[in-house]
């Protein structure tokens, strides 16, 4: 029995000896059988039991936040807003491809022009014009209804901004500009900052969404915006005018932006690759000799048509957030359109150059017009026009903020050197947008007629 085993002391050691190596459960004072190593084990099953507790957590969370989309969001507005996006990504890409293939013919039929500078008076001298601005810095603005005052300030600076959208308007306007950005770029998400170091459109050094027309809802009201075409008809002196169906403008901000460097860490970091060239962007769309025009927006016409400077196309940026003087803001030079011929007769030697016949026509570097540079900072829903003959850039981002514009230009109906872009098959099929009847003369889907 166990007393009788324990007796033996004197023929099997010391009680001390044979205490020391226990067979049974109860060990009162000896060395514990239990070893350093079990405690390992029992360390990681307490992390895999607290990993399936957080894994769990995780899909209650997930079915919950589920559960809230789908009463925001119900599956049939899902797929339908789906498939509108779809919709709009496929007119898009057959936009671009329109207009790639008329660039190409353009390129193909690109004859040499005549020089068309001579005749201009020469001797003029370049007045320095500052423009006027408000108490906070931006560019003093008008409403639609001062045609006179705006015109005569136009008159003046070669430039105006008049005040256009409402603050829900401009909203929108952004929220279709990140919806394209996210189309053709799937990796590309608003809210993280961190995605747009790849995936940001080409472009991108001089602050271009890319060749894509953006062909979303928003986008055509503003297109179709009564006050927009009064402003043009004023300035151009007809009612009867095409709209440019174009691209947006936009800046990342350069400055503290919010990057993710872990799953709930963020940390602000400057970005200055994000900047744009800046003031080497400064440049004119029209030849200041053979009187060549850009015509984005729109697919050219009759190629011949495209020279001389009796037609001119005036330059509409649709500004959709604040663009203050540290926003990547335009710039350029206020009144040099009154000085513009004088200037093409005063560098006719560069017209002989291998880049004399560019469009769009790049300062020269060294030029002393650069001196005389302003920038151009406006509100949100403004419209800021520029005559073609004011050269003009746009300044490095240099803010937390972006900037972000909208294309947005119109020529009268009767110039023969454009063709409006727009196709019927590419309208938005969405609920609650419509063309009126003025948008679809300025989109060229009808006639203007006497």
């Amino acid at each position: 029995g166990i007393n009788a085993e324990y007796g033996e002391s004197s023929r099997n050691g010391s009680f001390k000896q044979r205490f020391s190596r226990p067979r049974f459960l109860f060990i009162p004072t000896v060395q514990p059988r239990f070893r350093p190593s079990f405690m390992i084990y029992y360390i990681i099953g307490a992390v895999l039991f607290a990993l399936l507790g957080f894994a769990i957590y995780i899909q209650i969370d997930r079915k919950n936040s589920r559960e809230r989309k789908e009463k925001r969001n119900p599956p049939e507005e899902r797929a339908y807003r789906s498939k509108s996006e779809e919709n709009i990504a496929r007119c898009e890409t057959e936009a671009l491809s329109l207009l790639l293939q008329k660039k190409q013919d353009s390129l193909q039929n690109n004859e040499a022009v005549d020089d068309l500078s001579d005749g201009y008076v020469n001797g003029a001298k370049l007045e320095h014009l500052l423009v006027p601005k408000d108490e906070q810095g931006f560019l003093v603005t008008f409403s639609p209804d001062q045609e006179e005052e705006y015109f005569q300030f136009f008159k003046q600076f070669g430039m105006v901004v008049i005040q256009i959208l409402s603050d829900e308007e401009c909203e929108k306007s952004q929220e279709e500009v990140w919806n394209f950005l996210e189309r053709c770029h799937p990796h590309l998400k608003k809210d993280d900052p961190s995605t747009w170091e790849t995936t940001w459109p080409i472009y991108s050094h001089v602050s271009v969404s890319g060749d894509t027309p953006i062909l979303s809802p928003q986008m055509f009201l503003n297109r179709q915006n009564p006050n927009i075409h009064r402003i043009f008809s004023v300035l151009y002196g007809t009612p009867k005018l095409w709209v440019s169906v174009d691209r947006a403008n936009l800046a990342r901000p350069t400055r503290k932006v919010p990057l993710k460097v872990s799953a709930s860490e963020w940390k602000l970091v400057d970005k200055e690759e994000w900047r744009s060239v800046g003031h080497e962007s400064l440049h004119w769309e029209i030849n200041p000799w053979s009187g060549k025009t850009l015509l984005s927006g729109f697919i050219p016409g009759d190629l011949s048509a495209n020279k001389g400077f009796e037609r001119w196309k005036l330059l509409g940026f649709l500004a959709l957030q604040d663009c203050a003087s540290d926003d990547g803001v335009y710039y350029g030079v206020p009144g040099f359109h009154h000085f513009f011929k004088t200037w093409a007769q005063s560098n006719k030697h560069l017209a002989a150059s291998e880049l004399g016949s560019s469009v769009p026509f790049q300062v020269p570097q060294d030029d002393p017009i650069r001196r005389e540079c302003q920038k151009f900072p406006v509100r949100r829903g403004c419209l800021l026009i520029l005559h073609p003959a004011i050269p003009y850039g746009s300044c490095p981002n240099d803010s937390s903020r972006g900037r972000m514009m909208q294309y947005l230009r119109m020529v009268p109906q009767n110039d023969i050197s454009v063709a409006p872009l727009m196709q019927r098959e590419w309208l938005p099929q969405s609920d609650g947008f419509s063309l009126t009847e003025l948008g679809e003369k300025l989109l060229g889907l009808k006639p203007w007629v006497d």
